[in-house]
């Protein structure tokens, strides 16, 4: 008897990687990220509906997918495939679901109690919330203002008054933004404390708007963009110079800085958000279309070029980070608001990074910016306020980094934010705002509370022109705006 062996060859799969948290739901889609498997050219992406077993496949070259029909009332299986040169399978992934949405049940309220200046709420939510958003209606209103989302089942009321009457409800919000039926209200009525405020007013302040139209005599100057005001002078980053131009109270142009130097290899980009030190010794600038953060000295020298980085939860996804603000920090320092990935980011003197506030907007907990944009600081406390344009908010961050509040005033008469665009510090601590989409300049105080709106003489508006930045002139009380559509820089001096 023969015995024959018969030479056989065995062929493994690899195993492909899913990356952390996919895939995982946007509204009406759904994202698939995985990680890259050493020789494959491209990938087969299978989904089966878990209801009626129905499997449908793509193919794409590159590292993510975006499921555009992942009904969110159903459940999806999906299963990565590597294929090499040949069309040949290299690897697989394991099978991932992906569950059907299931809308979230409305909180439950746990009481309220008060301290002083302060009501305590609590409440018991849904546990698959990511967080909740309180409203409350005010004494002799009959709207609802948004005054507060909070991931934990409690919050503290400190902007209320004495003897007044607040009903309050609360909606839980899933992870692709969406809001749970309202709790039962809440009423409340505030005792009286010692030290009580009294009923504050908002004040009416009317404003002249002396023009400097700087863009039509000096080619170099067009759409500016942020402003700060040093050492009796402005400062200014626009898009003609792609610099920072100095100038005069009255307009003259006294130099530029932070102008590109010869050979740099790097691609430029706008200027945009900017910061100096109170003494002007320092300016810093972020650069649209571009992940840059560049700090000049006085005399226009560059003396740090930072790049800023993805979330390291989000190293590979294809979005470039794109630093939009930055604010020196006063401890040698700076702030620097990211758009592309929802972050407020501090960094050293160094340009190391210390701590990042928000978790990335792409991920399934991300929250709570989406478009972080302009940043200033409150001289008082050292909070940092930043302002998200498409949110209608301006958030509130201490110096360590925790969120601590919100002004949100899209219901409010007076001061209504629909679109907040650049802030800063103006009179006594109060914090200038203004809406691009309004056109309107308001100020408000440390706490949030609504302090002054400008206008135009015999006016119930401010006439000006799309302005979208604004800066504040300690000695004289001044303020400075400027208009992007008109190339324009308008100093409001105070009517007494």
């Amino acid at each position: 008897m023969v015995l024959v062996f018969a030479a056989t060859t065995a062929f493994a799969l690899g195993q492909v990687q899913w990356q952390k948290n996919s895939p995982q739901r946007v509204g009406g889609q759904a994202i698939i990220m995985w990680n890259a498997l050493p020789g494959a050219l491209k990938y087969s992406i299978s989904r089966t509906d878990m209801l009626t077993n129905k499997t449908v496949s793509w193919e794409t070259q590159s590292l993510y997918y975006v499921d555009l029909r992942a009904e969110s009332g159903k459940a999806y299986k999906y299963l990565i495939t590597a294929l090499g040169a040949d069309g040949r399978p290299l690897g697989v992934s394991e099978s991932r679901l992906l569950e059907a949405f299931k809308p979230l049940e409305p909180p439950r309220w746990g009481g309220s109690y008060q301290e002083g200046g302060r009501l305590y709420l609590v409440w018991d939510g849904d546990p698959r919330a990511k967080f909740h958003n309180l409203y409350r209606i005010d004494q002799g209103s009959k709207e609802a203002s948004k005054i507060a989302s909070v991931q934990t089942g409690k919050y503290v009321d400190s902007n209320i008054l004495p003897r007044a009457k607040y009903t309050y409800y609360i909606r839980s919000v899933d992870r692709d933004g969406k809001e749970s039926e309202s709790s039962n209200y809440l009423d409340a009525e505030v005792e009286t404390w010692e030290g009580a405020p009294a009923v504050g007013v908002v004040a009416k302040r009317y404003v002249n708007a002396v023009g400097m139209i700087v863009g039509q005599a000096n080619s170099l100057f067009s759409e500016p963009t942020d402003m700060v005001f040093r050492r009796g002078k402005l400062f200014v980053t626009d898009m003609g110079s792609r610099a920072i131009q100095e100038f005069t109270p009255e307009g003259a142009l006294v130099r530029r800085i932070g102008v590109k130097p010869p050979n740099y290899p790097k691609e430029w980009g706008i200027p945009w958000g900017m910061d100096s030190d109170i003494e002007g010794k320092v300016f810093a600038v972020t650069y649209l279309k571009t992940p840059y953060v560049r700090i000049f000295d006085r005399n226009g020298k560059m003396i740090l070029d930072l790049e800023v980085f993805k979330p390291r939860e989000l190293k590979d996804y294809p979005l470039v980070p794109q630093a939009m603000d930055v604010l020196l920090d006063g401890n040698g320092g700076f702030w620097v608001s990211e758009f592309s990935y929802g972050q407020l980011i501090h960094y050293d003197e160094r340009g190391t990074e210390i701590l990042r506030v928000g978790t990335p907007k792409f991920l399934e907990e991300g929250e709570p910016f989406k478009t972080p944009t302009f940043l200033a600081r409150q001289p008082k406390t050292g909070d940092i306020w930043v302002s998200e344009s498409l949110q209608g908010r301006i958030y509130r961050i201490t110096q360590e980094g925790e969120i601590i509040g919100f002004m949100d005033n899209r219901d409010s008469e007076l001061g209504v934010l629909i679109m907040p665009k650049d802030i800063a510090p103006g009179k006594e601590g109060e914090l200038l705002v203004i809406d691009g989409m309004l056109g309107s300049l308001q100020s408000f105080d440390e706490k949030g509370n609504l302090v002054a709106v400008y206008y135009t003489p015999e006016l119930e508006y401010l006439e000006l022109p799309s302005i979208v930045a604004v800066a504040y002139d300690p000695t004289t009380g001044d303020i400075y705006v400027s208009s992007k559509i008109e190339s324009a820089i308008f100093r409001l001096q105070l009517i007494q």
